[in-house]
């Protein structure tokens, strides 16, 4: 989350979707540390997943890309009488506006603009690929700023 700290790494994760497969990790389960819920198929293509995402440094680029990301977003949004907050979580960023009105309207524009993302309540959320890179990065605030 923006702002947060990272002091420690966390002690119980649970993870899915983009790897294919669920399960949790942690450091009191068991002596490999994880446990899969699901099939040897789908471990299989989460081992292809995993290379890929090793050999293409995908945790360390949304972690950088994702701190820009943030950093714009947050700096688009200060400027706009229409929008109160952004947060982020790697390069998922939700953005609040003062009304569902606002929202939907938001979403409208960043659409027309080449950003999709989703109305959440009183904003928006988007959950670009995580192959975003940094010629990527501008494109929303850059709508935001003209919102």
């Amino acid at each position: 989350m923006a702002g947060a700290t990272q002091e420690a790494a966390a002690d119980y994760v649970v993870f899915g979707k983009r790897t294919q497969v669920t399960g949790f990790y942690s450091k009191e389960c068991s002596e490999h540390n994880y446990h899969v819920g699901d099939s040897e198929l789908k471990l299989k293509q989460f081992a292809v997943i995993k290379t890929a995402i090793d050999q293409n440094q995908l945790v360390d680029r949304v972690n950088r890309i994702g701190q820009q990301l943030s950093t714009a977003v947050q700096n688009a949004v200060k400027k706009s009488d229409r929008l109160k907050f952004s947060g982020a979580s790697g390069t998922q960023v939700w953005i609040d506006t003062k009304s569902h009105e606002d929202a939907v309207a938001l979403q409208t524009f960043l659409r027309k603009n080449g950003v999709l993302v989703q109305v959440n309540a009183f904003g928006v959320v988007t959950k670009p690929a995580l192959t975003l890179d940094n010629e990527h990065v501008s494109i929303l605030p850059n709508a935001l700023a003209r919102f």
